[in-house]
């Protein structure tokens, strides 16, 4: 690491051979072996070989649900949501966070801690007329929509 902290890897392995392992640097998963239709341990986890790639982009989120980098602003970006605007407007935009998730995948850090349950997010299709709101009292939330 940049700044000497040590990180670990960790790996669980059970007794049927699968395994999952992970990096204690922002609990990224690093591999998860699991048996294929044909009984094969086949790695599902689409990630990085080593940390100097993670570490690498100017943003890094970890592959649990819990952001493991910077906090960056939404202004000006494909994750700009303050406004409405149709989702699928800026899925393929080009920026290197929407390029990397294929989409949107992508960890939202609300100013709602301590609150209670509040509305975070609202969406409404004109099409077919269907409405949502999501509602939360947890500090973040996630948004996946795939383009691929």
């Amino acid at each position: 690491m940049p700044n000497e902290e040590e990180v670990y890897l960790y790996t669980i392995t059970y007794m049927s051979g699968a395994s999952c392992s992970f990096i204690s640097y922002g609990a990224t998963w690093r591999s998860m072996m699991v048996p294929n239709r044909a009984n094969e341990l086949v790695d599902v986890v689409l990630g990085f070989d080593t940390l100097e790639e993670y570490l690498s982009l100017e943003w890094y989120i970890g592959a649990t649900i819990l952001p493991a980098g910077k906090i960056a602003s939404v202004a000006k970006t494909p994750l700009d949501f303050r406004a409405f605007k149709p989702i699928g407007r800026d899925i393929d935009a080009d920026s290197e966070g929407m390029r990397a998730a294929q989409g949107y995948d992508h960890n939202f850090v609300l100013r709602n801690s301590g609150k209670g349950v509040a509305r975070v997010a609202e969406a409404y299709d004109p099409v077919g007329g269907v409405a949502m709101d999501i509602l939360t009292d947890q500090p973040g939330s996630r948004l996946s929509i795939s383009a691929a």
